[in-house]
């Protein structure tokens, strides 16, 4: 290796790693508000990218790529128009860095639609990966005319200028100082060191939604959240007019999940009842987003289908989630209360109907159906003259097609409205059902 090759190796314990370090900050606790003034970070240094003209930055291994220690780091920069190019570190320690230009390569200058690399394939000196682990992230701005970025003074002894110990403070100065510029652009890349950590890319339609994440707040939408452990994490949203929608995300070490979400209005009689899935013995229970009493009769937190006319419906709205959609087997339960008589009676059996309408992520109905399910009493009440004052509480089960899994909107809603039928008991006995949010549960495997 050639001496200032080495030269540089003993470089990056001292200097370099600024490079690699800003990583601390992503490794977190949920609690901890950290992780969230990173991402904080790095929406502020991103607002007027793309103003003039475009520039893509990444690693060799792409953005939100996870590097071991030890292994070489290489940028690469591609600019829609020509000018000069200058690159940020912001590290785990709170420093700001400049990384390029630096001592080693001072001519910053590149062309336009050419990929620029970092460093040189002939440079003396290289990018290797070191502690501390977590996440990085780097800036990089072209201008058409040289001297708008901030620099710093880069000599043999400070190879790469150290521009800030406030990122937050030099992410807004570096915007004072870069917007007012009319030919500029600016791209942000993040990656991982050591553990394989990922990012959620949070949107919603129409934006500025609360974020949730893992119960506590975070930010509003649109947001990335940096610097996840790899696996199931719990993402609620909240805006008012609208129904909360929440849902589990897997986070993949080493990439950015995209989550867009289409938020319901709340419509006249829906309201919000986010619920989130839960997983025991391998199924899945989904529970309702929403639901709308429509004509019911509200008594002890149940809603009483007792109408003559038939019209009083019970209605519950269910996210479409890809594993559920892609269960090899699934069913919705039914737990409702049933009784044989107006005032209340004693327990019974009967059947109800139950509409099941799903909806794209625009909310547009896609195809609809409906099914009679008996609902059975567990004490075995077979007629209204004969149910000895047993309990209210009546069941059913549907099982789901799996070729019509394949075809429900993943991203968009399933619809299910549970209404009364006529029954022989009509005209002596009327059969009374109720039911509650949490009546109806989705459950795949």
């Amino acid at each position: 290796m050639p001496r200032k090759k080495t030269r540089w190796w003993v470089l990056s314990l001292a200097v370099l790693l600024a490079v690699l370090l800003v990583s601390n900050l992503a490794v977190l606790s949920d609690e901890d508000t950290g992780a969230r003034a990173l991402s904080i970070v790095v929406e502020q240094i991103k607002p007027a990218e793309g103003q003039g003209f475009s520039v893509e930055l990444s690693t060799n291994k792409g953005c939100g790529a996870s590097y071991i220690l030890g292994e070489t780091l290489t940028l690469s920069v591609r600019s829609a128009q020509a000018g000069y190019l200058t690159i940020y570190d912001f590290s785990p320690d709170g420093r700001v860095t400049r990384i390029f230009p630096n001592y080693y390569q001072q001519n910053n200058k590149l062309e336009a639609d050419t990929i620029f690399v970092i460093p040189a394939s002939q440079a003396i000196y290289n990018f290797v990966v070191g502690p501390p682990q977590g996440m990085d992230i780097l800036k990089a701005i072209v201008t058409t005319v040289p001297g708008v970025a901030p620099v710093g003074k880069a000599d043999k002894d400070n190879p790469y200028p150290s521009m800030s110990q406030d990122q937050r403070e030099f992410a807004r100065n570096l915007n004072v100082v870069v917007a007012p510029q009319s030919n500029w652009g600016a791209s942000t890349c993040v990656y991982y060191i050591g553990p394989t950590l990922g990012s959620v890319a949070v949107n919603s339609m129409p934006q500025g939604a609360e974020i949730y994440w893992d119960g506590a707040y975070y930010w509003q939408t649109p947001v990335t959240i940096y610097g996840q452990t790899a696996g199931l994490h719990t993402l609620l949203l909240k805006k008012d007019g609208y129904i909360d929608w929440t849902q589990l995300i897997e986070v993949r070490g080493g990439t950015i999940t995209p989550v867009t979400v289409r938020l319901e209005p709340i419509s006249v009689g829906w309201q919000a009842w986010p619920r989130l899935p839960t997983i025991r013995g391998g199924v899945t229970t989904i529970g309702a987003i929403a639901f709308n009493a429509a004509g019911a009769a509200a008594i002890a937190d149940w809603y009483w289908l007792r109408d003559p006319g038939f019209q009083s419906v019970f209605s519950w709205r269910f996210p479409i989630e890809r594993a559920f959609a892609n269960a090899s087997e699934a069913w919705i339960n039914i737990a409702a209360l049933v009784t044989n008589d107006f005032n209340g009676g004693q327990g019974y059996e009967t059947t109800v109907q139950l509409r099941l309408i799903s909806r794209d992520a625009q909310g547009n109905p896609l195809s609809q159906g409906t099914q009679q399910v008996p609902l059975t009493n567990t004490f075995r009440p077979k007629s209204p003259l004969n149910s000895n004052g047993e309990g209210y509480g009546s069941y059913g089960l549907i099982p789901l097609d799996p070729q019509w899994l394949l075809a429900l909107p993943v991203g968009g809603s399933l619809e299910i409205t549970a209404m009364r039928i006529a029954t022989s008991y009509d005209g002596i006995y009327r059969p009374h059902v109720a039911f509650n949010p949490d009546a109806i549960v989705l459950r795949y495997r």
